[in-house]
């Protein structure tokens, strides 16, 4: 054997050692690490299903629809950031193994699951199984419990405030902002009230008033009155389905109060809010959107910020008219 072929081979066994070794180190936590629970990425989760022996809610992603996430059957739409907040957290959920001998899952309460989390992929899902909480063996000691991905034999604990985003009932997931498009995406504004009536679109970087007249809008307001919109917010639901009799009682059959965005584009979205007479305490509107049955109620001062909003337009397009005409 050729001398230099010895030297070869053993750097060759060297590199192929590292690599295994790299490679293991790679996909094997480190000692003390905490390894994920779930191999899942947040934006292809399709389906999100929570249960608790007491109810069982269920979002599905539909973009298409108008609003990204759907409570279901309820069909009604779910607060899309705290869903992506949850499924960021799940995607990144770390927990420590426990070190167990021959234990069975109903020593963790994992037969009867506190909780039980199922994210569907489309072709997969994945489920999270929580059981009892951990006993606190010290005073100011975090809440933890223990949890195992179903399928899997290895039992976990997870920190407490993770179990916590499970909790609420279908209103505490219902999305509030149900006016709300992104800001920049809007380029188109209109809104009518008491006889008047102010419209507004984007050109470019540019935003024109198209009611009362055309002219050029200052756009940092035009921002403000899309966000007076988007940003109205439900502060309590009245009902999902309104009986004609009551939408007369409470406004609604001839509101005087308009409010539209939309985007534009080959699929552009539109809000139409619309908002009637005040409640008995004169503290909050009845609104619904225009195209959905749902009532709700919004603070008398959002409304009349969204006012001020559209009257300071308003009064833009006055000051240049009065302006030019002297």
């Amino acid at each position: 054997m050729k001398r230099w072929l010895l030297p070869l081979l053993a750097l060759a066994a060297f590199a192929a050692l590292l690599y295994y070794v790299v490679g293991v180190d790679k996909t094997k936590p480190a000692a003390g690490e905490k390894p994920k629970l779930l191999q899942i990425e947040a934006a292809a989760v399709k389906e999100i299903s929570l249960s608790n022996p007491e109810t069982k809610l269920r979002f599905v992603r539909r973009p298409e629809e108008g609003f990204t996430w759907w409570l279901e059957p309820q069909h009604l739409p779910a607060n899309d950031t705290r869903l992506e907040y949850l499924l960021n957290t799940l995607a990144d959920l770390e927990g420590t193994p426990l070190k167990m001998t021959g234990a069975e899952t109903k020593a963790f309460g994992l037969d009867r699951p506190t909780w039980r989390v199922e994210l569907s992929l489309g072709q997969e899902t994945q489920v999270l199984l929580v059981g009892a909480a951990v006993p606190v063996t010290q005073a100011g000691g975090e809440k933890s419990y223990y949890a195992q991905v179903s399928g899997r034999p290895q039992v976990y604990t997870i920190a407490g405030w993770v179990v916590d985003q499970f909790e609420g009932k279908v209103e505490d997931w219902r999305e509030r902002y149900l006016a709300e498009l992104p800001t920049a995406d809007v380029a188109a504004v209109e809104v009518t009230w008491d006889g008047e009536r102010l419209a507004a679109r984007k050109e470019g970087e540019r935003w024109l008033l198209s009611a009362p007249r055309q002219k050029e809008a200052d756009a940092a307001k035009v921002r403000t009155l899309i966000n007076r919109v988007g940003f109205m917010e439900a502060r309590e639901f009245v009902t999902d389905n309104p009986t004609p009799q009551e939408l007369a009682a409470w406004g609604l059959d001839k509101p005087w109060l308009r409010a539209v965005i939309a985007t534009a584009g080959q699929k552009p979205l539109r809000r139409e809010l619309v908002i009637g007479g005040k409640t008995n305490a004169k503290t909050m509107y009845y609104a619904k959107l225009a195209d959905h049955p749902w009532v709700f109620l919004v603070e008398t001062r959002s409304v009349e910020e969204l006012e001020a909003a559209a009257r300071d337009l308003l009064k833009c397009w006055h000051d240049k008219t009065a302006t030019l005409a002297n």
